[in-house]
């Protein structure tokens, strides 16, 4: 499904952001592309490679040590589910606008699930 995105000038000078390398803010780029209405995608290191650089020479361990680079600074969180490894983008309410949410087929990250 196609989706179209919102990315705040702020972005570019954003503290957490520009304490990230190049390639962490690119990484950060593409998952905000890719996240669900929710701000959730998955987040292994080969499903990020699939998504966000297809045609790139990137290992995954130089994609999982951008993501968690992120997850560091606190721009997104890396959570377990099952067998697999997710991303939420934290804030992501407070910064896109979905006019027809679908809601998200995969698990709630931790933070989100407490209390529920």
């Amino acid at each position: 499904m196609a989706r179209i995105r919102s990315l705040k000038p702020s972005f570019w000078t954003d503290e957490r952001v520009i304490d990230c390398t190049r390639d962490a803010r690119l990484l950060l780029l593409g998952m905000i592309s890719h996240a669900d209405d929710d701000g959730r995608l998955v987040g292994s290191g080969p499903a990020l490679i699939g998504v966000v650089f297809p045609h790139d020479d990137v290992t995954v361990r130089q994609v999982e040590r951008w993501r968690d680079e992120l997850a560091d600074v606190g721009l997104i969180c890396v959570y377990a589910a099952g067998r697999g490894t997710y991303v939420s983008l934290p804030g992501w309410g407070k910064h896109q606008r979905i006019p027809k949410r679908y809601p998200s087929t995969l698990p709630t990250p931790p933070e989100l699930a407490v209390g529920s």
